[in-house]
């Protein structure tokens, strides 16, 4: 799989586990390294028992109930983005933590949290409730 023009050097698929692993060379585009998603385990449960895929429903429309809470990380070459980004993990729904390296401003990470309750925004709206970031000073 060398030859591929995405670069693309492994493809891992597990869906016992709704796991899905894909592996890059050097020189994609936006400097992908690893991508790596993976439904929450009720999903994964939930679609196996009904016999259907994680996030798609029987009638093959998505299905947001199975897809709400999976994971996604993105992993990239470090030096290979202007903007420092090096990982990002989101935990969909919930939280999106950014890690940065070799930043002229000297952040590190960057932490989202999201709130969906209704009680917060109106039906099927997200609201970011809290922004964390993290900046090193160093002393010379």
């Amino acid at each position: 799989m060398i030859d591929c023009r995405d670069r693309l050097i492994s493809l891992v698929r597990v869906p016992a586990i709704s796991r899905t692993e894909d592996a890059y060379l050097h020189g994609r585009p936006f400097g992908l390294k690893r991508y790596i998603e993976q439904d929450a385990p009720e999903a994964a449960i939930a679609a196996s028992s009904a016999g259907t895929s994680p996030g798609i429903g029987a009638s093959g429309s998505l299905n947001a109930l199975t897809v709400l809470h999976g994971k996604r990380i993105l992993e990239f070459y470090p030096k290979s983005r202007l903007d420092g980004l090096v990982r990002r993990e989101e935990v969909v729904g919930l939280k999106i933590v950014e890690s940065y390296e070799h930043r002229e401003d000297r952040l590190i990470y960057r932490s989202i949290a999201v709130d969906s309750s209704e009680d917060s925004v109106g039906q099927n709206e997200l609201l970011c409730i809290s922004v964390c970031a993290s900046v090193v000073i160093m002393c010379l």
